[in-house]
């Protein structure tokens, strides 16, 4: 659709930039991981009830245009590098086995998210 020029185009710089764009309404549609914008309010230095009005506000459409599968990464000059990497492989394979895997994903998410009452 891009290509034949049915769908407009804009390039953002960053994903806030993206949901800036969203809600400012010059945009319809972003194309982004829907949990990459959500961390990048997390941690932008908007008020906590900002960052939950916004987060609520961003909805997923479905089905998703892709899953990209993400990776964790060992730096080779970090000491005992090769047995933090296999311990972290080994704790993965025995979460995603034990079906515990998904679900710890989803509470770190949770606890991400969680906004001070105070601010």
């Amino acid at each position: 659709m891009t290509e034949s020029k049915e769908l407009d185009t804009i390039v953002a710089n960053n994903e806030y930039q993206h949901i800036h764009l969203l809600l400012s309404n010059r945009v319809s549609l972003i194309v982004a991981d829907l949990e990459v914008l959500k961390a990048s309010v997390y941690k932008s230095q908007l008020s906590n009830s900002d960052k939950q009005r916004i987060i609520e506000s961003l909805v997923a459409l479905e089905p998703t245009l892709e899953h990209k599968p993400l990776y964790y990464s060992v730096s080779k000059t970090s000491p005992n590098w090769k047995n933090t990497l296999k311990d972290l492989n080994d704790e993965i394979d025995t979460m995603q086995k034990s079906g515990k895997f998904d679900e710890f994903i989803e509470d770190m998410k949770k606890q991400c998210y969680k906004f001070n009452k105070a601010a």
